[in-house]
C-alpha cells in the first residue's frame, strides 16, 4: 500500500535531489559484479527484516541492513523489539514468489500482520516535515482530512487519501492524525499494491508501538525512538523492503533471495 496519485506531485517535489554519479563511481557500479537475488531481483539494498518465533506470536526483532559494495550485507541497527499483529503473522499478497505462500493466509480484519516481501514506498508523521528534519524518502504530514481507506467497496481501497481532494465514497477508514503518539512516525508498506484485491488486507504500516505486550491491527510496531531513527536510514533511492516471517519460514527465503 502507498499513497494514492493524489500526492504524486507532492511526493516529486519532496524527495531528496541527487547529484549525478560522477565518473569514477560509474565505472565502479558497472565493474562490480551483483550476485545477490533480491538486489538482482528487486532493485533492493536495504533491507527490514522482521521475525517472529511463530505465526500466532506476536513479539519479533527487527533488524535494518544494507547492500555494501563490497557484496554482503551490513548492519544499519541493532535487533529491535517489535510487535506485529494481535494474531500474529500470515502470508500475504508480496514480492516473494508465489511457492511460499502457504496457510495461513493474509484477510482483511484478521489482525494479522503480511508475511513475505514488500517494497516501503514512503513515509508519513504529525509533524511538519521541516521539524522531522532531513528524509531520505517521500513525506507527508498528516491532518484531519487525511485517510487509509480499508473499505473494499470504495475506489480508495487501500489508498491514502484526504478529504480535501477527493469525494468520500467509503464506510470505513483509518485517521490518519490519530488521538495517540502511534502514528506520530510511519513507513508506509506496498502490501496489496499495486492492484489491490478485495478481502486480502491493507493499511499496513510500520510505526509506534503501544508496548510490547499489544498487538496491532496488522502492521508492525516498535517503540518511538527507534521509529525516529529508522525513517531518518530509510533511503528510496535503495528501494527498501520490509522482510517479515517467522524465523522458520525465513531460512526458505534466505535461501532463495540471498537475505542476511
Amino acid at each position: 500500500m502507498r499513497f494514492s496519485y493524489l500526492f504524486f506531485s507532492l511526493f516529486l517535489a519532496m524527495a531528496c535531489q541527487n547529484q549525478p554519479a560522477s565518473k569514477t563511481e560509474t565505472t565502479t557500479t558497472q565493474n562490480m559484479k551483483t550476485t545477490n537475488p533480491l538486489v538482482e531481483k528487486l532493485g533492493a539494498k536495504q533491507i527490514l527484516v522482521v521475525k517472529t518465533t511463530d505465526f500466532d506470536v506476536i513479539q519479533g526483532r527487527l533488524q535494518a541492513y544494507e547492500w555494501a559494495e563490497s557484496g554482503q550485507w551490513q548492519p544499519l541497527t541493532d535487533a529491535i523489539d517489535v510487535v506485529v499483529g494481535g494474531k500474529g503473522l500470515a502470508w500475504g499478497a508480496g514480492l516473494q514468489d508465489v511457492s511460499f505462500n502457504q496457510a495461513p493466509f493474509k484477510k482483511e480484519g484478521d489482525k494479522k500482520s503480511p508475511a513475505g516481501i514488500f517494497y516501503l514506498s514512503s513515509l508519513f508523521g504529525y509533524a511538519p516535515q521541516s521539524e522531522v528534519g532531513a528524509l531520505k524518502m517521500p513525506y507527508v504530514q498528516a491532518d484531519a482530512n487525511l485517510f487509509c481507506v480499508d473499505d473494499a467497496q470504495s475506489q480508495y481501497y487501500n489508498q491514502i487519501v484526504s478529504t480535501t481532494k477527493v469525494k468520500k465514497d467509503w464506510k470505513s477508514a483509518e485517521n490518519m492524525l490519530m488521538d495517540r503518539n502511534l502514528y506520530k512516525y510511519g513507513v508506509v508498506v506496498d502490501y496489496n499494491f499495486p492492484n489491490p484485491e478485495a478481502g486480502r488486507g491493507s493499511c499496513i504500516f510500520v510505526h509506534i508501538w503501544q508496548d510490547n505486550q499489544h498487538g496491532t491491527a496488522g502492521c508492525t510496531a516498535m517503540p518511538e525512538d527507534k521509529m525516529k531513527n529508522l525513517i531518518h536510514l530509510l533511503d528510496k533511492t535503495k528501494r527498501p523492503v520490509l522482510v517479515q516471517c517467522t524465523e522458520g519460514g525465513y531460512e526458505g527465503l534466505k535461501k532463495t533471495y540471498g537475505l542476511p
